[in-house]
């Protein structure tokens, strides 16, 4: 008996060391310790602490994809193991969800999967309906007309999911006993972040396997103050929360100006990138989203840069961006501000011929790329 009482100690600290591993190894989570292990009360934390918690990522304006990234700074978060009630017989711990939502006891320490999207889409700036319950946001968001019951709706990522309760499967009680953010449907799977179930994690669904037990889902809807400009040329969009009137004024760099910056690459492309309004650069309040439309780019091993001071005579400097992509619209991210903009790819190895001979590979790839920027 003690040897099975020595085994199972060393089993919940083992575990207990693998979920901080985990919220640590998120990347996302709160920076501050995870409260699951911190042994913080109630009056430890405040709004100050839930704003730090996502002030780390970039929100655009653009509703879903800033629902998404909020529920990624949660990842690893988990209830408190000390600051505990019992409420109807069951023993339930403290979230900064439910304190969130409400200041009753039920709420702070009750089930939080829906106080944690709650919180998240306050924080994401979404303006929908907020429950600390999934049947109570349901019928909000009926109200509203953004609730899509399952089989009727194609979802995307960043909606919501409801779960049926239980073993119930009347969807004309919509009754919901779990919810979650929708990350990514990819082969008939449904990736979310999910609370309420000790730790905010990735949870997969198999549509296959878990279709029936879907309820439904709430339909984000584009923020209306969203918009997308595109320059004369069709070369550069900028989207985000930006002002009526607002052009985008795009001219290409030269070689001489990008090429202290360069490694052993290509130039795909270089653009100088400009917000102009009433005849003056503008700058966003907000983070943007840009893409450099480039048709056929081999975006494989491209990087991207934003870069200053590119004037001719200085030296250029690297600026970060952020939720850096590639698809057939060309190549996007998130900044700050408008600048120098590079997308550059790995040279093609030199042949093992003659040392000196000319690498025709390399050549024809930078004839290409040449048609995008002018030469020096």
């Amino acid at each position: 008996m003690s040897r099975r009482i020595v085994a199972l100690v060393l089993l919940f600290a083992l575990l207990g060391t693998l979920c901080r591993t985990e919220a640590t190894a998120a990347g996302n989570g709160p920076e501050r310790p995870l409260r699951g292990f911190s042994g913080l009360t109630v009056q430890e934390e405040s709004a100050a602490d839930w704003q730090a918690s996502v002030d780390r990522c970039m929100r655009t304006g653009e509703w879903r994809r800033d629902l998404i990234e909020v529920a990624k700074t949660q990842l690893g978060y988990c209830e408190s193991s000390t600051d505990t009630r019992e409420i109807n017989g069951v023993n339930c711990s403290y979230t900064r969800y439910g304190d969130f939502m409400d200041s009753t006891e039920s709420v702070v320490y009750g089930p939080w999967c829906a106080s944690f999207v709650s919180f998240c889409l306050y924080y994401a700036g979404v303006a929908m309906p907020l429950s600390s319950g999934c049947s109570a946001m349901i019928r909000k968001l009926v109200d509203v007309g953004y609730y899509r019951p399952a089989g009727e709706y194609d979802p995307r990522p960043g909606d919501l999911i409801f779960f049926y309760s239980g073993l119930e499967r009347d969807a004309e009680k919509l009754n919901s006993g779990h919810m979650g953010i929708i990350v990514e449907i990819r082969n008939g799977v449904i990736t979310t972040i999910e609370g309420g179930r000790q730790i905010v994690m990735y949870f997969q669904h198999d549509m296959a396997k878990e279709g029936n037990r879907i309820l439904g889902y709430a339909e984000i809807p584009d923020n209306p103050n969203y918009r997308t400009v595109t320059d004369e040329e069709g070369l550069v969009s900028v989207s985000g929360i930006l002002p009526e009137g607002v052009t985008v004024r795009t001219s290409r760099l030269t070689r001489a100006q990008v090429a202290p910056l360069m490694q052993e690459e290509v130039l795909c492309c270089a653009y100088d990138v400009a917000l102009m309004l009433d005849g003056k650069k503008y700058e966003p309040k907000r983070p943007v989203s840009v893409c450099l439309h480039q048709e056929g780019l081999d975006a494989e091993g491209a990087r991207v840069i934003q870069m200053i001071g590119y004037e001719e005579g200085r030296e250029p400097k690297l600026c970060p961006l952020y939720y850096i992509r590639a698809d057939e619209q060309g190549v996007s991210f998130v900044t700050c501000f408008m600048s120098g903009f590079a997308v550059m790819r790995p040279a093609p190895p030199l042949p093992d011929e003659t040392e000196g001979q000319e690498n025709s590979a390399a050549a024809e790839a930078d004839k290409g790329a040449s048609r995008f920027f002018g030469r020096t």
